[in-house]
């Protein structure tokens, strides 16, 4: 038997934290195929992209709008919201008060999102409310084949 830990699920590729539990040798063969199943098979495949945003609220009447907003938004493009935390730990560095982690289908599916022109007045809301920002977009990992 195999102990995996993951806050996630038996079957997500995102881990970290321990959640233990145990899988037998089918449940290790379904890790391993689902595994398989998440990683691209070729070099044109498109691979998940991410947009990880931090900042600090300064003015929170001048905030309030911008979440209800931007959720259509978010929708419109089959975004997934992977992290909305304003309480989270910093381990290092200055943490802000605001961490988001949005998963798009694709890089340029990413970049379509943050371009709306839609979104220009909720960016414009954001940014004029907030300090302390960063916006990065980051591709996926995908573990390179031996």
């Amino acid at each position: 038997m195999a102990d995996i830990s993951c806050v996630c699920g038996p079957l997500s590729p995102i881990c970290g934290l321990s959640t233990p539990f145990a899988l037998d040798a089918l449940g290790e063969a379904l890790l391993l195929a689902s595994d398989e199943a998440l990683q691209p098979h070729d070099k044109e495949q498109q691979m998940s992209a991410y947009i990880i945003v931090s900042y600090d609220i300064t003015d929170a009447e001048g905030y309030g709008p911008y979440v209800p907003g931007v959720i259509p938004l978010l929708q419109k493009h089959n975004a997934e919201i992977l992290v909305a935390d304003y309480e989270a730990k910093g381990l290092e560095g200055e943490a802000r008060g605001v961490n988001v982690v949005l998963r798009f289908s694709s890089e340029e599916v990413a970049l379509a999102w943050y371009n709306d022109p839609d979104y220009d007045a909720g960016k414009k809301t954001r940014l004029d409310s907030t300090s302390n920002g960063t916006a990065i977009l980051a591709k996926q990992f995908v573990m390179p084949s031996e």
